[in-house]
């Protein structure tokens, strides 16, 4: 059986991808949801459940296509991404600029989803190849994202700002009492 072209027409599954891609730029976790999603979108949740078994894929499809589609735009020469070495990694992390509610919701559904034998390997994979120096510097790429994201200050300024300011002293406080 073979499968005829649809005219260049997006499938549903790609329509249903680009539209929690935009939700989610929009209003960030706090405002993902599947219902928020059929509204957004104008399907059923069936209709998102007949293409993504469950939140964790549909949001784990999101994260592959959103990668993608920054690669292609910012670094088309890592287009390959599954397979980069650890120097561009973090390269990547510290130049791709930063969609806060998007990485924030991938975040939050990375944190709550159970973590699949699959996923463990891939990550076991990944760090496992890596040297302690180079599994530093990688974490330590993803904690400034991070901080750039939540909207901390960067780790120079904070410096900055405990040098200019007077020392405080401190008085104890007692205990609370439960």
């Amino acid at each position: 059986m073979t499968i005829s072209n649809r005219g260049g027409r997006p499938s549903k599954r790609a329509y249903i991808l680009n539209n929690a891609l935009e939700l989610a730029r929009q209003q960030g976790p706090q405002g993902f949801t599947l219902d928020a999603l059929c509204e957004f979108a104008s399907i059923s949740k069936g209709g998102i459940l007949y293409h993504f078994s469950c939140v964790y894929t549909l949001v784990s499809e999101m994260l592959t296509l959103h990668l993608k589609q920054v690669l292609q735009r910012h670094k088309p020469q890592y287009a390959n991404w599954e397979s980069l070495p650890v120097d561009s990694m973090i390269e990547l992390l510290q130049t791709l600029p930063t969609e806060p509610n998007l990485e924030m919701l991938f975040m939050k559904t990375y944190a709550e989803a159970p973590l699949n034998q699959q996923k463990r390997q891939s990550l076991q994979g990944i760090i496992g190849d890596m040297n302690d120096s180079q599994r530093l510097a990688l974490f330590a790429a993803f904690g400034e994202r991070m901080s750039r994201i939540y909207g901390a200050p960067a780790a120079a300024s904070q410096t900055q700002k405990k040098t200019e300011q007077p020392a405080m002293s401190v008085t104890p406080q007692p205990a609370a009492v439960f």
